[in-house]
């Protein structure tokens, strides 16, 4: 039966739990960050296809000339 209980962590345990935490946290960042540069990429990919599209039926297209 244990007698008493250890009061507090070791250095060892500590540097162990710090780096543990920070290499997952490290990976959620990185990883939030990749999904949002790709929506970012998606979603001015379909901008500039809206933006091309409206030129084109409006008449208008390559610097505002006026397509014959």
């Amino acid at each position: 039966m244990i007698k008493s209980f250890k009061k507090g962590f070791s250095l060892f345990e500590v540097i162990i739990s710090v780096t543990v935490f920070s290499l997952f946290f490290s990976f959620i960042y990185a990883g939030v960050t990749s999904l949002i540069s790709m929506e970012m990429k998606k979603k001015n990919e379909i901008f500039s296809t809206v933006d091309i599209v409206n030129q084109i039926t409006t008449g208008y297209y390559c610097d505002n000339e006026k397509i014959k």
